[in-house]
């Protein structure tokens, strides 16, 4: 490096010695000649003669001399310098700095260096050759960088390798280095920088990364329950990789201990498990006793028959599910060479135990809902066919009976008093009616299981085609019918909707008050999350006492015995239609102030 810096001092000593000897050349006379061999000696005279210009030139010498030695005092101070200078800034540097010979020998070592690897100072020069102070499989890799570190094989003289320093207690410090050689100079400075705790970090959060997607796998799992037994023996593999362990099973069965299943195995048999199981049947008792985890090797001065017993293994974790005061299982880990369970490793295997205990009691309230869910179906189709069987075999015998009254009535109605013909219409009006219940009980136990087509479609022109439906009965009462044009476009089963609606409305035409002008309105207020439908009306209204009951089956609006226009099945219905879809229905009235049927409807 000093060298380097003085380049330009030396031209100028060059430039000078240069002059000189040029000088000297032109000027031969200002040797004595006498002295030559060969010459013929001769005496001088007794008095020297100064020649003017012998003078001048021997001044000449002199004083290019003087410069000469001022400019080497120059030289040499600002190389001294320059050292000061280079030495100051290879031991203040904040990385560890080393600068060895083309063939790798160290020639010095900055303090920084010395105390990454805790060595002295005679310690790394005694070692003389860089490679020798890092582990085996990286010297190689030195050696070729220090071979391709010429001008042709590296033209910007710099290489970088990373490698595992040894340090003078043995331990090892991941490094970087980078070696850097100008041309045409012997030295090479390498930079090392310690990357010990950046790889800690960057293992340690691959260490976490892989913790968290089994622990992933299980959240997930809890989302899938249909696939239970892959889900598990996924995450028990991943566990058993992250910590180093080749076998293992989960377990769980009954609150006996001897009951236990295997529902998943990784490395070994199902009845390998088993027997496992069998084997270390005290243990799990214990375990299930303590609710605690175990982890075991020969280390832990635990019983040696454990460890000699088949498959001989060195290290065993298990760990108790707590799914249910009526179930038990267990997360069993084995491995054959000895495992160091430190409490990284224990804290993970606790949460996927936890985890795995979540999804189990998942799994089992699934199967439980799963089969509920078809017992409740398969009830649901047998009612239906009930119903469907108990409607035609009801309504066959009451069509027949209101015939045969209709026609008895006709052969006999001059023959008998007006007692009789009334008990007669009565008689006919209970069968139609009954027959009407009989339909309405149909349409009831359709309403919250048969689905139409689902379209998007327009609540105004379905409202608007309810009102032509029912136009007659509004012109009869003079009904002014008002429906707003904000009415929004929904999606669902239109048939079902108009269903709706034809109940709401023909209500509010039925108990419209003769004590004043009948008015209904439908509209709708959007919520943000759901609509706000509304039907109201200023009718003959509803004690708030019975704002439940309606929408109970065979209900009336009406207290009224002898109305025979409805059965009392129209709002329940509607009540189940609207449920269906996920809203609510209710209605705010009272007696003779009219109602307003209100119900939601979820915008999703």
């Amino acid at each position: 490096m000093t060298n380097i810096l003085g380049i330009q001092e030396s031209k100028n000593v060059k430039i000078e010695l240069e002059r000189l000897i040029s000088y000297l050349d032109r000027n031969p006379e200002l040797f004595d000649k006498t002295d030559s061999p060969g010459a013929p000696q001769q005496h001088l005279p007794a008095i020297t003669v100064i020649n003017p210009a012998e003078d001048r030139a021997s001044q000449n010498i002199k004083n290019i001399l003087l410069r000469l030695e001022k400019q080497n005092n120059i030289l040499r101070s600002k190389i001294k310098e320059t050292e000061n200078k280079f030495q100051t800034l290879f031991q203040s540097s904040s990385n560890a700095i080393v600068v060895i010979n083309n063939k790798g020998y160290i020639q010095s070592a900055n303090q920084n260096f010395i105390e990454l690897g805790g060595f002295s100072a005679n310690e790394v020069t005694l070692r003389k050759v860089i490679s020798e102070l890092f582990i085996k499989k990286d010297r190689k890799r030195i050696d070729k960088i220090l071979k391709n570190l010429d001008e042709k094989a590296c033209p910007d003289g710099v290489g970088m390798v990373k490698a595992s320093l040894i340090c003078s207690n043995k331990a090892t410090r991941f490094v970087e280095l980078k070696f850097a050689k100008i041309p045409g100079q012997a030295e090479i400075f390498v930079l090392i920088t310690d990357l010990t705790e950046r790889k800690k970090y960057d293992d340690e959060i691959q260490r976490i990364k892989k913790e968290l997607t089994v622990l992933n796998t299980i959240a997930r799992s809890v989302k899938q329950p249909k696939d239970f037994h892959h889900l598990l023996n996924l995450v028990l593999e991943k566990t058993g990789n992250l910590i180093n362990m080749e076998m293992g099973a989960i377990l769980w069965g009954s609150q006996y201990a001897k009951n236990l299943q295997p529902c998943a195995t990784i490395g070994m048999t199902q009845d390998e498990a088993i027997r496992l199981l069998q084997a270390n049947s005290s243990l799990i008792q214990r375990i299930k006793k303590e609710k605690t985890e175990l982890f075991l090797n020969p280390s832990n001065g635990f019983i040696k028959d454990l460890f000699a017993k088949q498959p001989k293994c060195r290290s065993i974790v298990i760990v108790p599910l707590l799914i249910r005061k009526n179930r038990f299982g267990i997360l069993a880990l084995f491995s054959k060479k000895q495992v160091i369970f430190d409490q990284e490793k224990k804290n993970f295997i606790s949460a996927i135990g936890h985890q795995l205990a979540i999804h189990i009691e998942n799994a089992i309230l699934f199967s439980e809902l799963e089969e509920k869910t078809n017992e409740v179906e398969a009830k649901n189709a047998e009612l239906s066919s009930f119903v469907c069987t108990v409607s035609h075999d009801l309504k066959t015998p009451l069509i027949a009976l209101h015939g045969y009254l209709g026609l008895f009535l006709e052969q006999v109605q001059y023959k008998i008093d007006d007692t009789a013909k009334e008990y007669l219409s009565r008689a006919q009006n209970s069968a139609e009616y009954m027959e009407k219940m009989i339909g309405d009980l149909l349409k009831l136990s359709r309403a919250g299981r048969v689905a139409g087509v689902k379209r998007r479609f327009s609540t105004y022109k379905l409202v608007d085609e309810v009102y032509m439906s029912l136009y007659p009965q509004i012109q009869q009462k003079k009904i002014n019918f008002l429906s707003s044009k904000t009415l929004p476009v929904i999606y669902g089963d239109r048939q079902r909707f108009q269903i709706v609606f034809e109940n709401l409305i023909g209500n509010a035409i039925k108990y419209s008050s003769p004590n004043r002008s009948p008015q209904i309105e439908v509209s709708c207020q959007d919520r943000k999350k759901f609509y706000e439908f509304s039907v109201k009306d200023n009718g003959i209204g509803i004690d708030p006492e019975n704002h439940q009951r309606i929408f109970e089956v065979f209900q009336k609006c009406s207290n009224d015995d002898d109305d025979r226009s409805g059965t009392g099945v129209g709002l329940t219905i509607v009540q189940k239609i609207v449920e269906h879809y996920g809203g609510k229905i209710w209605v705010d009235s009272r007696l003779d102030k009219g109602a307003s049927f209100q119900f939601t409807l979820p915008k999703s």
